[in-house]
């Protein structure tokens, strides 16, 4: 039947199935066929089925939190479910064995088993069809889809091949045309940002001379694109690089800031660690050895007294935060930097002064002192918060 055959196939399909992320037709891995990639990149005894059977589960680590987690998660939300209708309504199904697979292929790597355990249980949040904005569960960040997952991955790995493509060699200064009708970014090297600004066109400089006048205010060298140092909280423990293909988002903030399993870490690190990345994180910190043990502290948090129902007048519904603070990514941060302060203090009694310099110690306490004055500077994504009322949710749940 052709064409009309293949869409009635597509159809059936969609109807028969209850997989979430594969379709009739699997999707291409970045740029390449997914028949092109070994189906034997997972088996099918590696995911437990998304059901009660929770006796067969495998002892992998992180599953059996994940599972554990997740029951407690949906006890909360029943339980909560006067101040956070929305938040109970935006979980998602569970993900099929051939999403899990597909999503694979796509994203070309292999992830940790209690994230597919994750997957298996729930496909992350969607927006509700009678909401008005998007609830994030973690304290107003959202637990993304597996489709979000592998497109935010692609975008990212984008990043990365940007980051680390050779450096184009510097061009020569030439006379620069004062006329101002005539300068734009393609023909004036005073005016050339690098990957910072996209082209501006001299329609553009015309129709807005404040920018014109801010351009020629400053030199080429300032608006050359070049990405601050970058660090790792413990350090080696993360690669240090802006973005890294082995990082795969699964929590976002809507801003381009993320919670994810890092698959390709840092000398120090493990495969399957929980870290922060992000547009505003130079420092990215390891938060969790895997994703169960993120969401056994999310949900301690989750059931503390600091889990707060704050009213938003603006949308005459209640946002989750935690202890007042609207972002729960610094929250995330602090802990981290904080446990590996105090990690650093229970290593100096360990010191045998006798086989240590005075300038070594001198050198560890530069160390500290760099990473204290650097995490102050680490900017906040914190945003103004709404007039709000808050109720305290009772920490008995």
């Amino acid at each position: 039947m052709g064409f009309l055959g293949d869409k009635w196939k597509q159809v059936v399909y969609t109807f028969s199935s209850n997989d979430r992320y594969a379709g009739y037709s699997s999707k291409p891995a970045y740029g390449t066929k997914s028949s092109q990639i070994d189906d034997s990149l997972m088996d099918d005894d590696e995911i437990e089925d998304g059901d009660d059977s929770f006796a067969n589960v495998s002892t992998s680590q992180g599953s059996e939190q994940v599972i554990n987690c997740w029951k407690q998660i949906e006890s909360w939300l029943e339980e909560e479910s006067e101040n956070f209708p929305e938040l109970a309504e935006s979980i998602s199904g569970p993900c099929t064995k051939v999403d899990l697979k597909e999503a694979q292929k796509d994203l070309k790597t292999r992830l940790p088993k209690c994230v597919l355990q994750y997957f298996s249980l729930h496909d992350g949040q969607e927006l509700p069809l009678n909401s008005a904005r998007k609830h994030g569960l973690v304290f107003g960040l959202e637990l993304m889809s597996l489709d979000e997952v592998v497109t935010a991955s692609a975008n990212w790995k984008k990043v990365a091949e940007k980051e680390n493509a050779p450096k184009k060699p510097k061009v020569a200064k030439a006379a620069v045309n004062t006329d101002a009708e005539t300068k734009t970014l393609e023909n004036d090297p005073n005016f050339m940002l690098g990957e910072k600004l996209s082209k501006v066109s001299k329609r553009d400089i015309k129709s807005y001379p404040e920018l014109e006048r801010n351009l020629s205010k400053h030199s080429k060298q300032k608006y050359l694109r070049e990405l601050p140092t970058q660090k790792s909280i413990p350090p080696e423990f993360i690669q240090l690089s802006y973005a890294n293909s082995g990082w795969v988002p699964l929590v976002t903030d809507y801003t381009g800031n993320h919670i994810g399993v890092d698959i390709a870490p840092g000398p120090k690190g493990t495969i399957g660690q929980v870290i922060i990345f992000g547009r505003d994180y130079d420092t990215k910190y390891v938060i969790a050895s895997n994703w169960g043990e993120f969401l056994f502290q999310f949900v301690q948090d989750l059931k503390s007294k600091y889990a707060e129902a704050v009213y938003n007048d603006e949308f005459d519904d209640y946002d989750l935060v935690y202890n007042g603070n609207y972002n729960y990514l610094d929250v995330l941060s602090k802990r981290a930097l904080a446990k590996y302060q105090q990690q650093l203090a229970e290593q100096v009694p360990l010191i045998k002064l006798d086989n240590v310099t005075e300038q070594q110690l001198d050198d560890e306490k530069d160390k500290e002192k760099q990473v204290n004055d650097e995490t102050k500077k680490e900017p906040s994504t914190a945003t103004a918060a709404p007039r709000t009322v808050s109720v305290k949710l009772d920490s008995s749940a």
